[in-house]
This record gives C-alpha cells, sequence and structure tokens, in this order.
C-alpha cells in the first residue's frame, strides 16, 4: 500500500508540474520569468505534494553528506560537465547549434550579474532537485533502480532542453541522478548541479565556449573513464 502510495505522489506531482509548467507560459515575456518558471513550475508542485503527503521526512532525510561522499560527488560532476561539454560541442560542430548557444547567451545577458548568479546558479539547482532528486526519486523508489534511475534522468533530460541539446544535459542528469541515490544524495545533487549551472556561467563570461576542436575532443577522451568509473561507483550497490 504504501509503494503505491509513493508512486501516486510522483504522477500526482508531474500532473501538477504540467498544469503550472501551462500556467507560467502565459508570462514567458515578462523580466524575470527564467525566476518565476523555476518556482512555480518546479519548485510549488513538489512543496505541494510533500505537503500534502506529510513527506517532508522521507524527502529530505540523510540530507547532510559525509566528506567523502561529497569529495566523491563533486568530482562526478566535474567529469560530467566536462563530458557533456565536450559531447556537446563536438555536435555543435557537426550540426552547428549556434543559434541555440546565442539565445542561451542572450537570456543570460539580459541580466546583471547578481540576477545572473541567482537566476541561473542558485534557484535551479534548489527547486529542480527537490522537485526530480527529491520527491520523484522517492516516489518511484518500489520501481527497480535501474528503472528509477532512467525515469528521473529522463524525465529531468526532457523538461530541459530541446534536441539539440539532449545528449550533453542527459549526461549531466545521469551522474545528478546517481548522486541522488547516495546517502545526503538531495544535498549533494543541490550543490553538485549548483557548480555545474556556476561553471557554465563562467564559461560564457570568459571563454564563450571558444576552445579549439582538438582541446575539446582531449578534455572529452579524459573526461569518458572518470565519468564511467564514477556512475559505476554511485550505482553498482543499487542494482
Amino acid at each position: 500500500m504504501q509503494k503505491r502510495v509513493e508512486v501516486i505522489d510522483g504522477i500526482l506531482t508531474m500532473i501538477l508540474v504540467a498544469l503550472f509548467l501551462s500556467i507560467s507560459s502565459f508570462f514567458k515575456d515578462a523580466l524575470y520569468f527564467p525566476l518565476f518558471f523555476e518556482i512555480v513550475s518546479f519548485l510549488l508542485p513538489a512543496l505541494i505534494v510533500v505537503t500534502y503527503r506529510n513527506s517532508f521526512r522521507q524527502v529530505f532525510g540523510n540530507f547532510f553528506p559525509s566528506r567523502r561522499t561529497l569529495i566523491k560527488s563533486v568530482l562526478f560532476l566535474i567529469s560530467a560537465t566536462a563530458l557533456g561539454f565536450s559531447l556537446g560541442t563536438i555536435l555543435d560542430k557537426i550540426f552547428d547549434f549556434s543559434e541555440i548557444s546565442q539565445q542561451i547567451e542572450k537570456e543570460i545577458f539580459r541580466f546583471n550579474l547578481f540576477f545572473q548568479i541567482l537566476i541561473f546558479t542558485i534557484i535551479p539547482p534548489i527547486a529542480e532537485e527537490i522537485l526530480f532528486r527529491g520527491v520523484l526519486l522517492r516516489s518511484f523508489q518500489s520501481f527497480k533502480k535501474i528503472v528509477n534511475f532512467l525515469l528521473v534522468s529522463i524525465l529531468f533530460t526532457m523538461f530541459h532542453t530541446s534536441l539539440e541539446l539532449f545528449v550533453p544535459i542527459l549526461i549531466l542528469s545521469f551522474a545528478i541522478t546517481a548522486i541522488g541515490f547516495q546517502r545526503g544524495g538531495l544535498l549533494c545533487a543541490i550543490l553538485c548541479h549548483f557548480l555545474h549551472n556556476l561553471i557554465t556561467l563562467i564559461m560564457f563570461h570568459f571563454f564563450n565556449y571558444d576552445l579549439s576542436f582538438i582541446l575539446v575532443l582531449i578534455i572529452g577522451i579524459v573526461a569518458l573513464p572518470f565519468y564511467i568509473f564514477f556512475l559505476y561507483e554511485a550505482l553498482k550497490d543499487e542494482f
């Protein structure tokens, strides 16, 4: 019975997310729409379900990771960010996604630095991780672990990106979902998501992703074995 209730929580959460996504679309031309979008579309549905089901302990329990877990999670995230950046850049070279990058850059730089950090590096990790690696990962824990892992990872990716960015976001999502399975996973997931977004913001400010193709390829080759190792380490006891 408890397992059925948890799955219902997940389904109810996704229905609320779809509903609030539709509502928030009416405000897409507002200046601070990205902030409004994250809070209303992701954080609010999660908090409604957690409050309604009185499941704060289940979602936020074991919140603080050990130092070892935190260090491994950060290294995992760095390898995922590097691999995603490398593959994303290679795909961009092949299919020319420069227009997408320009749109993202334009969206970021219409805000001053304070709001860039708030809107793109602080609020999304909190809102999205409470939803995906908090409520949904817990709600689907009665499924086989591999099903739960893939379901949450793919849902996160689908809610985030166009087809052009699917691969790098999916790589990131696999990493953060794997981190979410660990003790203290929600806090680790939030911190790692924050770190990824911060690195991305710094890249836009100082490098504009303008690196040679050979260097990008080397970054991907170096990052890949680390990513596979950390993914295996994070999940080997779960399946």
